[in-house]
C-alpha cells in the first residue's frame, strides 16, 4: 500500500501528471519482476524512491531520477524476501 502521505507530497509538490508516470512505472516494474518480487515490494520502493527524492528537492525529471534509484535498490534485492533495501548513508 502506497503511504498517503508520499502519495499527496507527490501529487501537491509534482503534480497528477508525474503521479500518472510514476504509478505506469510501478506497473512495469512489478511486470518486470514478477516471480522475483512481490508486487508490494516494486511499489514500496517506487514510491519510496519517489518520496526521498522529492524531500531531496528533485522536480525535473522526477520519473527518470525514481526509475533509476528503483531499479538499482531492486536490483541490489534478493528474490522472493519481500524486503527491498535502503539506500544507508
Amino acid at each position: 500500500m502506497i503511504d498517503v502521505r508520499a502519495d499527496i507530497a507527490i501529487v501537491g509538490t509534482a503534480g497528477t501528471a508525474v503521479r500518472g508516470e510514476l504509478a505506469a512505472l510501478t506497473r512495469r516494474l512489478a511486470t518486470e519482476r514478477s516471480g522475483q518480487l512481490p508486487a508490494s515490494a516494486v511499489v514500496c520502493c517506487v514510491w519510496g524512491c519517489a518520496e526521498e527524492l522529492l524531500r531531496a528537492g528533485v522536480r525535473s525529471g522526477l520519473v527518470w531520477a525514481t526509475e533509476a534509484m528503483a531499479r538499482a535498490r531492486l536490483d541490489r534485492h534478493p528474490p522472493a524476501t519481500g524486503v527491498v533495501p535502503a539506500v544507508s548513508g
